[in-house]
């Protein structure tokens, strides 16, 4: 291969080196903002989350006698039942939480 042809293919593939490793330094800015937002979104449901149990404990606390009513209903009373606003309906929506329900 003549001299000036080894230069030509040596300078290109410099370029497409240095476009690959640009172009990972951005995937990786992106990744490392997007891993950002989710973990400011995951403390902001955890003081949430943590506001909520204080209030239930409050609640709780503030139970008195049961007067032959059922736990349902003592629950009720309290205002803890549906009182978390921003979970699953029902965790058998994921079947996750139900792996060895059932089982022996």
């Amino acid at each position: 291969m003549p001299a000036k042809k080894r230069a030509n293919s040596k300078q290109s593939a410099k370029r497409v080196a240095k476009r690959r490793t640009s172009a990972a330094a951005g995937r990786d800015s992106q990744s490392t903002q997007r891993r950002a937002r989710d973990v400011q979104r995951l403390r902001s449901k955890l003081e949430s989350m943590e506001r909520s149990l204080a209030g239930l404990r409050d609640r709780l606390d503030r139970l008195e006698d049961w007067d032959g009513r059922t736990a349902l209903q003592v629950l009720q009373d309290a205002g803890l039942i549906g009182c978390i606003k921003d979970g699953p309906s029902d965790l058998s929506t994921n079947p996750k939480h139900m792996e060895g329900f059932g089982e022996s």
